[in-house]
């Protein structure tokens, strides 16, 4: 293959892949009616490659774990060399009506216990997401 061949498969294949994930906006994994895993853009990356997860709470409270400083060229260094790097849980809420609710005050007591660092392989945005479901819907079912 010459490189003119090489750059249009290229350009072809990322062409795909804006399309892919430009109509799948709406991807979600819904845990329960008021439980939502969401892919999203990495910090500083681009739109159309939605590798990081939110945990979303009745559509309004947002719930993400990510480095403290994630477009620090030096921790990004750290994180594909696999080490870990200082990270915080993030708790986001847009349009709150401002009822208290009891999945929204787990997930908020989680997240503020919630210390640990971020590592690609076994601590990272996906198994943030995976402990912050399970403790919300195990006290729930408990119930």
């Amino acid at each position: 293959m010459d490189t003119t061949s090489r750059l249009v498969f290229f350009y072809g294949v990322i062409l795909q892949l804006v399309l892919i994930f430009e109509s799948t906006t709406a991807f979600s994994i819904y845990i329960s009616r008021q439980i939502q895993i969401k892919p999203a853009p990495l910090i500083g990356g681009p739109s159309w490659l939605p590798l990081h997860c939110q945990v979303i709470v009745d559509q309004c409270n947002v719930f993400d774990f990510v480095p403290l400083d994630a477009t620090n060229p030096i921790v990004l260094q750290k994180l594909i060399t696999f080490q870990a790097v200082p990270a915080i849980a993030r708790i986001r809420t847009k349009n709150s009506t401002g009822n208290g609710n009891e999945l929204v005050d787990r997930a908020v007591s989680f997240c503020q216990d919630y210390n640990k660092e971020l590592h690609l392989l076994n601590n990272n945005c996906w198994t943030f997401a995976y402990d912050l479901v399970s403790c919300m819907t195990l006290e729930e079912d408990s119930q």
